[in-house]
């Protein structure tokens, strides 16, 4: 078995993809990139959510504001934003997409 450094990222974006398949409005993904965290960014209007497997834990770690809140090279969460995070367990793979796509709609 090979295991990636995005395979969480990419199983979170997969079910992210199938709940957002009834809405109006078009999201840019992007990738994400913080030192040893990879993943990707989703921009929606103008909220964005970065997401990837936590460096420090077995969780699946979301960054969540405003476009201007992230850096452009990487969609690097500023300091306000870093400590503004979510967390949901590895297995609750589901959950992580479903929050997401919550954040997203409030655009």
């Amino acid at each position: 078995m090979i295991r990636h450094s995005m395979h969480i990222a990419d199983a979170v974006l997969s079910l992210i993809e199938y709940l957002w398949e009834t809405d109006t409005f078009a999201i840019d993904v992007l990738p994400y990139q913080n030192g040893r965290e990879h993943g990707w960014a989703i921009l929606a209007t103008s909220n964005m959510v970065a997401f990837s497997e936590d460096r420090n834990s077995d969780n699946i770690v979301i960054y969540y504001g405003k476009m201007r809140d992230f850096d452009p090279q990487g969609y690097t969460p500023d300091d306000a934003t870093y400590r503004n995070r979510a967390f949901y367990p590895l297995q609750d793979i589901y959950g992580a997409a479903q929050y997401i796509v919550s954040i997203l709609r409030l655009g």
